[in-house]
């Protein structure tokens, strides 16, 4: 439910003819990121602090890829008890650009208003002035946020470097090759040697997660794609249980002392906001004990927080996500479980598909990141919000509380 796949298979068969796109100069290269976060860190040290991530054993994770071994960073924003908290994170697939940019841009923010006892005077925090004491020196007396801006390293940096800027997955190297080859439209574009030998690379991280459903192989049922994979070579391909290191890191976060409230998975380009769904494909149904008392709760802070979020380069309002295609082992439904069904499991697909674009490359990774990562962060503050006081967005002109 995170990736826009009808578009993508029609994309790779025109891979070749984007060679010439030009990489948008607001995205930063990998070690440039690495420093962003630390920085802001050292700037905000009384807040927030930066950390290279560790698996369940404590150990330092490093990826395994033929680019060599690549941390994760993690930001963490207050560390303070009985609070609400809430992970961000972007980037799983590593083509999704924007999706970095749309978290560090927020973790920016908030540290740069963190003593504001107002939200800036800006059409796109209008919606929030009707909520008595809404605004970041609240919400980080309630919260202790924890931002992953890039959770595949490896794959955003073969991302960066190769003329196939479509790629999805990590680049850990696999060893079973003996699958059948997938026809054409499945394979990936740079994988052109179908003969028996060829090194096959990669699993899609967001679909690694050891939720209850993971290993299942599900399909679109609007056009039959394949949405999750048991096949190497295929772009959707679910790999081993929590085999990827990356998938490690992200699970070791979430432990007894340590429960998530909300859970923001970052993506592009289709331009909505989702939530988690049931195995069974139901809407969620958070148990009163969990603080959420409404089945319909998922649906109506997404659309919410969708009427928020206006795309900078069409002038539209996103969509919520209605039925999203089936998928097993992604991050949100592993969340969701993990958390014992009381984590609002949220999805932003950052960036609407733009008709105008000169070639799909520039829905996945737009040119104007800024733009596109300003305008998602009123959505992704009220889910903030709402996961530290589950009730305010029923009650206009209430003052924002802890529950």
């Amino acid at each position: 439910m995170t990736y826009c796949l009808r578009t993508l298979t029609l994309a790779l068969g025109i891979v070749a003819c984007t060679g010439s796109f030009t990489r948008g100069q607001q995205y930063q290269d990998r070690p440039d990121i690495e420093k962003a976060i630390q920085k802001l860190a050292e700037k905000n040290d009384t807040v927030a602090k930066a950390s290279k991530m560790k698996d369940g054993d404590g150990k330092v994770v490093e990826t395994e890829s033929d680019l060599g071994a690549r941390n994760l960073w993690l930001l963490q924003i207050g560390n303070g008890a009985n609070r609400a908290n809430i992970l961000v994170t972007g980037t799983q697939h590593a083509a999704e650009w924007v999706a970095y940019r749309t978290v560090l841009t927020a973790a920016t923010f908030i540290l740069e208003n963190k003593t504001e006892a107002t939200l800036p005077n800006e059409a796109r925090f209008r919606y929030f002035r009707q909520f008595k004491d809404m605004n970041i020196e609240k919400l980080l007396a309630n919260a202790n946020i924890y931002m992953v801006p890039l959770v595949n390293p490896s794959g955003y940096d073969y991302s960066r470097a190769n003329p196939n800027q479509f790629w999805r997955k990590n680049r850990r190297e696999l060893t079973q090759v003996s699958d059948p080859w997938p026809a054409a439209g499945n394979r990936f574009p740079d994988v052109a040697d179908p003969r028996p030998g060829v090194t096959l690379y990669g699993v899609d991280l967001n679909r690694n997660f050891p939720s209850a459903n993971w290993g299942t192989v599900t399909r679109n049922p609007a056009d039959n794609s394949i949405t999750t994979s048991n096949i190497p070579s295929q772009h959707t391909y679910f790999g081993r249980r929590v085999k990827e290191k990356e998938t490690q890191a992200i699970v070791a976060l979430t432990t007894r002392d340590r429960r998530f409230d909300l859970h923001i998975d970052v993506h592009s380009f289709s331009g909505t906001v989702g939530w988690v769904e049931q195995v069974d494909g139901t809407r969620a149904n958070l148990r009163p004990d969990g603080g959420f008392n409404d089945d319909k709760v998922f649906p109506v802070i997404g659309e919410a927080a969708s009427a928020l979020i206006i795309d900078p380069t069409l002038r539209s309002r996103y969509f919520p996500q209605g039925t999203p295609y089936p998928t097993s082992g992604d991050t949100l439904q592993w969340q969701y479980e993990a958390n014992d069904k009381k984590c609002l499991g949220m999805l932003i697909e950052v960036g609407k598909e733009n008709p105008r674009a000169a070639n799909v490359l520039e829905n996945f990774h737009p040119t104007n990141a800024t733009a596109h990562a300003n305008a998602v962060l009123p959505g992704e503050l009220f889910m903030m919000f709402a996961a530290v006081d589950r009730s305010f967005s029923a009650k206009p002109k209430a003052e924002f509380r802890k529950p």
